[in-house]
């Protein structure tokens, strides 16, 4: 029931132009988000803008796990903005953050994240087949170019 909810607030927040398979790739973040539409929405929306970011920062073919992480980051940064703000310069400190690790250079209130069960699950990607990984955080944070190694298939969903 609630997968149908979800879906349908993905179809209303996108209009005609949203794939079918960007709509599943969505869906199998749900339990990630707060359970309501609007913040499904947000999803959609947050996710297109980011997938538009990668285009203009030269990123030319997202493979399945890529665009996976791509989901992943826009949920952390819609629900986690301190957490996001910190990778954004400090991509290498992404596998602390997973480890509850606390750097010198973290806020307090990035300290009180650490062990927030909710922002851990977003970053481990915990019951999903991709986690942020440093290497891709890189890219899509701007601080590592992307390396054309794949075909341009112009896959972005």
């Amino acid at each position: 029931m609630q997968q149908a909810r979800v879906a349908a607030a993905i179809r209303r927040s996108t209009g005609d132009g949203f794939s079918r398979e960007r709509e599943h790739r969505l869906l199998d973040f749900s339990d990630l988000m707060e359970p309501n539409p609007r913040s499904i929405k947000l999803l959609a929306v947050g996710y297109g803008t980011y997938v538009a970011h990668a285009m203009a920062g030269g990123v030319e073919y997202m493979d399945s796990d890529m665009r996976d992480q791509l989901v992943l980051w826009t949920i952390l940064s819609m629900r986690f903005p301190v957490v996001s703000s910190y990778l954004e310069t400090n991509p290498d400190a992404l596998d602390d953050l997973k480890n509850e690790t606390p750097r010198n250079d973290m806020s307090d209130d990035l300290k009180q994240l650490l062990t927030n069960q909710d922002m851990q699950k977003v970053l481990r990607g915990i019951d999903l087949r991709s986690e942020l990984e440093v290497g891709t955080l890189e890219i899509l944070v701007g601080s590592k170019p992307w390396e054309r190694s794949q075909p341009n298939t112009g896959n972005y969903d």
